[in-house]
């Protein structure tokens, strides 16, 4: 009888230390998830003015210095060319430093005097190409629906003033021109479209491996630990997915920004700024 007491306590005391472990687990559940909440609210803001206030990093690099899909980071093998300019940048444009803030974009010159204090980039960025050619950079770091708006919103030069600035730069390579035309003709062939039934197979894979890794880590004893591999593997796919959107230029991209924070915990203005 006193075996059979025994024994009997054994069991409720297994129980409750398993209850407590679930305890345990939903707890750590929450704040894991208040955690990347928080992060999310920090990293991606709501508001523009608390963007503006706060998140200074966020208008400087994540909305121009991200690569674009393809042929985005090649486009940075010909910007020699664009830098062999005579005429230095104007990176002192507030302080009157230069009269005329002139860029080459696809061989035609504009004037972007008044459009450099409303550049989403900021003004550091769009003052060195002054007098320069930012054709690979107005390509590489904007999408097509910003470009098609901002070229024919943008001042041109008279075609004296192109004379004299075309003089004063060094000519476009044949390299560079090769290069520019193998981009026009992948971006006509749909290179640069985003196939979303491959996005939604990728984050169907992910959140698959969340929950299969979550499921196990409810087994008990040493049995949850078969949840280390999935959860891995969803955190490393996490986190590249979050990579690509962070770099992506398109709408797309745009609206899943929070996929990074909220799901593996990085933050896009750190990697903004800490990258770019």
């Amino acid at each position: 009888g006193v075996g059979w007491v025994g024994w009997g306590r054994v069991q409720q005391n297994k129980q409750m230390v398993t209850r407590r472990l679930a305890s345990m687990r939903r707890q750590a559940g929450f704040l894991v998830l208040l955690t990347a909440g928080a992060i999310w609210a920090l990293s991606v803001p709501l508001s523009a003015g608390f963007r503006a206030a706060f998140c200074t990093p966020y208008k400087f690099h994540s909305r121009v210095l991200r690569s674009r899909s393809g042929l985005g980071g090649a486009a940075s093998a010909v910007l020699n060319d664009a830098k062999q300019a005579t005429e230095p940048s104007c990176e002192d444009n507030r302080k009157g430093g230069c009269s005329q803030l002139a860029v080459r974009i696809d061989d035609v010159w504009y004037d972007l005097t008044r459009w450099r204090d409303r550049h989403p980039g900021g003004e550091h960025f769009i003052d060195y190409y002054s007098g320069r050619d930012a054709t690979e950079v107005m390509h590489a770091f904007h999408s097509a629906k910003a470009r098609g708006k901002m070229l024919l919103r943008m001042p041109k030069l008279s075609a004296e003033d192109a004379a004299v600035r075309e003089a004063a730069v060094a000519p476009v390579s044949q390299v560079t021109r090769s290069f520019r035309a193998l981009r026009e003709k992948l971006e006509r062939d749909g290179w640069w479209e985003r196939d979303l039934w491959h996005e939604a197979k990728l984050l169907g894979i992910l959140f698959g491996l969340y929950a299969l890794g979550l499921s196990l880590a409810h087994l008990p004893g040493w049995a949850a630990c078969l949840a280390i591999l999935p959860l891995a593997l969803a955190n490393t796919q996490a986190g590249w997915l979050a990579h690509d959107y962070v770099h992506g230029v398109d709408e797309f991209s745009d609206n899943m920004r929070w996929l990074g924070p909220v799901v593996a915990g990085l933050s896009p203005v750190w990697w903004s700024d800490k990258h770019n």
